[in-house]
Parts: C-alpha cells; sequence; structure tokens
C-alpha cells in the first residue's frame, strides 16, 4: 500500500470507495483540491485507489475529513493510516486538530488521541416543515463586498476559528440577513458545504434557515449545544437521526455553538 497526494484525475474513481450514506464526498475534493488549505492524499494497492482523505488547513487548527476505505480493503489498517498521517501534517504545521466522528469511529479516533469536545446532531425534517416564503424577509439581501469584514468577524466569533480563506471563495452566492441595511445579524452560504447559517439572533438564524430550507435541504446538521435551535426543530415535529462526535487533538478552540444554525460539513466544522 502507498501513500501519495490525491491528484484531480483520481475525482471520477471516488464514487466507487463513496459510503452509500454519506452523500457525494467527491464534489469536497473537486472544490477544494486547488486549493493552498486543502491537503488530500489517496491510498493505493497495485495501483487500485483503496482510500482517501482530507485535511483544511485553518490559521491556528485543521480538519480531517472525508477519511473513507474502500470496503473490500476494511480491517487493513488504511483507515488508520490515513488518520496518523493527516495528523502529523497538521501537527508538523503547529495545528490543533478537529474531526467529527461517527460513534463507531469515535472509538477509533480516542484511541489515536483525540478527546471529544462536543457533538452534532443530524435532525430530518418532517413533509412541509419549514416552506418556502411566500415572500421574502425584506432584512434579507444579497451579499455585498462591504459585508465581508462583518461576516468574517461572525463566523471567528461563532467558530473560535479564522476560516476566511474557504468562506471567501464561497461569498458570491451569499445572503445576508440586515436591518435597515446596516449591522449583518447572520449570513447564509447555498454554495459551501451543506449550507453554512451563522447567526447572531434568532430572528436572523431562523429567517436564513427557512431561505435555505426552501432549497428543499431536508437534513440540518447543528451543534447539541445550541438547546434552543434544537428545541425550536423539536417543536416543528424535525427528529435526530443520529448524532456525530467532535474531536479534538491539542487545545480546545473557545467557540459560540449558538451561534451556528447550520453547519459546513464534518470536514469543516
Amino acid at each position: 500500500m502507498q501513500i501519495s497526494p490525491l491528484e484531480a484525475k483520481d475525482l471520477d474513481l471516488i464514487p466507487e470507495i463513496n459510503p452509500p450514506d454519506w452523500g457525494d464526498i467527491s464534489q469536497v475534493f473537486r472544490r477544494h483540491l486547488d486549493q493552498d488549505y486543502f491537503y488530500a492524499i489517496k491510498v493505493t494497492d497495485e495501483s487500485q485507489l483503496i482510500g482517501v482523505g482530507e485535511l483544511m488547513i485553518l490559521e491556528n487548527s485543521a480538519w480531517l475529513g472525508n477519511i473513507v476505505v474502500r470496503e473490500a480493503a476494511r480491517g487493513r489498517g488504511v483507515g488508520k493510516m490515513i488518520t496518523e498521517h493527516l495528523m502529523q501534517k497538521g501537527i508538523s504545521k503547529g495545528k490543533n486538530l478537529f474531526l467529527l466522528a461517527t460513534p463507531a469511529g469515535e472509538i477509533i479516533y480516542r484511541k489515536l488521541g483525540f478527546q471529544e469536545c462536543g457533538r452534532y446532531l443530524f435532525f430530518k425534517r418532517p413533509e412541509g416543515s419549514f416552506p418556502a416564503p411566500t415572500r421574502p424577509d425584506p432584512n434579507i439581501r444579497r451579499f455585498d463586498p462591504l459585508f465581508l469584514s462583518e461576516i468574517l468577524q461572525m463566523d471567528l466569533a461563532a467558530m473560535g476559528e479564522d476560516r476566511s480563506r474557504v468562506l471567501i471563495r464561497f461569498l458570491y452566492n451569499a445572503w445576508v440577513y440586515t436591518r435597515d441595511n446596516r449591522r449583518v445579524e447572520g449570513f447564509y452560504l447555498p454554495d459551501l458545504g451543506e449550507g453554512l447559517v451563522i447567526a447572531q439572533t434568532a430572528a436572523a438564524g431562523m429567517s436564513l434557515l427557512q431561505l435555505r430550507e426552501g432549497a428543499g435541504k431536508p437534513v440540518i446538521v447543528i451543534p447539541e449545544e445550541h438547546a434552543e435551535l434544537a428545541g425550536r426543530l423539536t417543536e416543528r415535529e424535525w427528529t435526530v437521526l443520529r448524532p456525530a462526535y467532535m474531536m479534538r487533538f491539542g487545545e480546545m478552540k473557545a467557540w459560540k455553538p449558538g451561534m451556528v444554525y447550520s453547519r459546513v460539513g464534518g470536514y469543516l466544522g
């Protein structure tokens, strides 16, 4: 088995090993492969792709994600090999490491030195929940470069990490919640991962979520600590599908999960 950088020519092979319940992870690699913050690797055995994984390298932290092994190759230590390689890359750059793990994966990552530091909950909406609004919220408008600094500062406050190099690439189609076109209270990036929604107020967060759900997204993933939002979703008969465990290797970040109304994805929180 050999580890090497993932190349553009490998992208069409990823669906062969894609877990059926994970969505199309090849799209993550396609969107970020040529960026300096993105480090992606593959494992091959006799020229066959048997595993992939990637690292999102931020200012003070790095996220491991999309660590996948071909089903026929499982049980041979491929996943551990990928994880350890990505960990070494992140540690060599002086980063605190984070990842989101399934209940089964949590056991494996704990053995490698990761510690649980929070949970995310996957909610599935019932039929007819969060219908598209009959008219747009007058406080929601398209992104304007004048709002750039406020958006980046808000995301930093919410996540405790500087994700600006990633976010800037996806602001062209963003929506912003702002009263009287002044202070930004929230934003929604429909083209980044699962549709990131960060907000300082419940009014902004819920309105932007309604816009997100009007686009037909049936699942929302939020921090378990955002109890107010979890309660609102439960009142609307949304149901929890499963948890995911946020795990860290290194120092914990200072973040505000109550500002997260919809995450990016397991590879970036």
